[in-house]
């Protein structure tokens, strides 16, 4: 299908070094209420799912809340919320918005 053709296409654009890992934080590490944008997901069982999901490379996400003891975690993407266990958002890498002023 022309789903699976996109995000295969997504999949290889998205295939980095071990640099982008270090560089960019998690998913999980993100504080409640603070947005983000995803910039790559690592390699897992779970990838493709996670992208058929929305979770792309350059979308915007808010994390919304965490349960009482801490997992799993809601996310906004695209109007969804999707709940996410710790391990799979540490899967995530993302980048935060800058708060220079220029």
């Amino acid at each position: 299908s022309i789903l699976s053709f996109v995000l295969m296409s997504e999949l290889e654009k998205c295939e980095n070094s071990d640099e982008i890992y270090e560089k960019f934080p998690k998913l999980s590490e993100i504080k409640n209420g603070n947005c983000a944008t995803v910039t790559s997901i690592e390699d897992s069982s779970i990838r493709l799912k996670l992208m058929e999901m929305g979770l792309l490379p350059g979308k915007a996400v808010t994390v919304l809340f965490r349960a009482p003891l801490g997992d799993p975690i809601a996310i906004d993407v695209n109007g969804f919320v999707l709940s996410l266990r710790l391990d799979e958002a540490s899967l995530i890498l993302v980048e935060e918005p800058s708060l220079a002023i220029a």
